[in-house]
């Protein structure tokens, strides 16, 4: 939710003009997303958002908007309070430290490949990312050094993933996902099992229905250990989206590598931030499709201000391509005026000379020479 939505909600008879000043207003003191929002509305003292505004030489809210204000931030609160937290499942005590974007820190023991972390020593989970959905992003960000997992990029569904062994003879089923925990059991080299969550330092977490435990996917001393042909090719979706955004404004390569990577089952992170990225070149084309569109009439019409502008408007946008096409239509039609406006002051000489003869029939010659060239009469 933007601070505008969360405004037109909180205060509905405010029209869009009153929202956007006082998003302008609010920007002054440095509230410039719901969180930074929140944190004002709901502090007190020289923190509160009155107070702030008031140092900052800004008209302060009255009681009534504040109170509203208030109210409307209790609900968004308590409303993301549920969008985030879900039921506990079984309790693992392996911790890594993790960091709400508000400042709060909690601890994570494991996680689903779609993205839910499982609180350490409390139950419930807490989604890392809501990918847009309901107008949130990122919820939790990691303290400190990035946790090492199989699956780094959030997936959009909860199905479980298929790893083989791929070490000869065998790999360990462990109690819990450390090295040190007792062994339970063992898989051989060619066996499949099904993992549902995984831990940090590249453990998977198997499911219940094949037996449960912990294994690890690749150990610094003994290589790789376990494989999953979907998270290969999940990983290569990831380096053929990276690879689409890099391509300078390639909206066509982009949406493509979106959509396959979207079926294949990617999420979070990777699948927002190429969805950013896809939507900004859109945007960007419309902008240079706009302004093409006004320099081809600018250029018809014979307006050489108007084309001026549009080759401003391209040199601030970066449309260097475009600004070159512009400026070369700019220096033709100046060369086309001034060729017309050469051949205008001969007919204007000769109408000119008509009339000073007194003769009418040449009178009348020139000036029907001078409407048919166009001299404006």
């Amino acid at each position: 939710m933007t601070v505008a939505g969360f405004l037109q909600a909180a205060k509905p008879d405010w029209s869009a003009k009153e929202v956007t000043s006082v998003c302008e207003k609010l920007s002054k003191i440095t509230v410039v997303d719901l969180p930074s929002l929140l944190r004002a509305l709901q502090s007190e003292g020289s923190s509160g958002v009155n107070q702030r505004l008031k140092t900052a030489g800004e008209k302060a809210f009255t009681d009534q908007t504040a109170r509203a204000l208030r109210q409307h931030a209790k609900k968004v609160s308590d409303e993301e309070t549920r969008v985030c937290i879900r039921a506990a499942g079984p309790f693992i005590a392996l911790a890594a430290l993790w960091k709400k974007d508000q400042g709060e820190t909690v601890h994570a023991c494991e996680e689903t490949f779609d993205g839910w972390i499982k609180l350490y020593g409390q139950p419930g989970y807490i989604i890392k990312d809501m990918a847009g959905k309901q107008g949130i992003g990122k919820i939790l960000s990691a303290v400190g050094k990035q946790p090492s997992l199989v699956l780094p990029e959030q997936q959009a569904t909860s199905t479980p993933l298929v790893f083989e062994v791929v070490y000869k003879p065998l790999v360990a089923v462990r109690t819990a996902p450390s090295k040190s925990r007792p062994i339970q059991g063992t898989r051989k080299l060619g066996e499949q099992v099904r993992a549902d969550a995984q831990g940090y330092g590249g453990w998977i977490k198997v499911c219940a229905e094949d037996g449960g435990g912990w294994m690890l996917t690749a150990d610094p001393d003994l290589g790789q250990l376990l494989s999953c042909k979907m998270l290969e090719q999940r990983q290569q979706q990831v380096k053929a989206l990276h690879r689409a955004a890099a391509a300078a404004g390639d909206a066509a390569a982009l949406g493509d590598a979106l959509h396959v990577a979207k079926r294949a089952g990617l999420g979070g992170e990777a699948i927002s931030s190429a969805e950013r990225e896809l939507r900004q070149i859109r945007e960007r084309e419309a902008v240079r499709k706009d302004l093409l569109q006004r320099a081809s009439t600018a250029k018809a019409d014979g307006k050489d201000t108007k084309l001026r502008n549009c080759i401003e408007e391209a040199d601030q946008m970066g449309f260097a391509q475009e600004k070159r096409a512009m400026q070369e239509a700019l220096d033709n039609l100046l060369v086309t005026k001034a060729e017309t406006q050469k051949e205008h002051d001969v007919l204007l000489d000769n109408l000119a000379a008509a009339a000073a003869s007194g003769d009418v029939a040449q009178i009348k010659v020139a000036r029907n020479a001078a409407k048919e060239g166009g001299v404006p009469m």
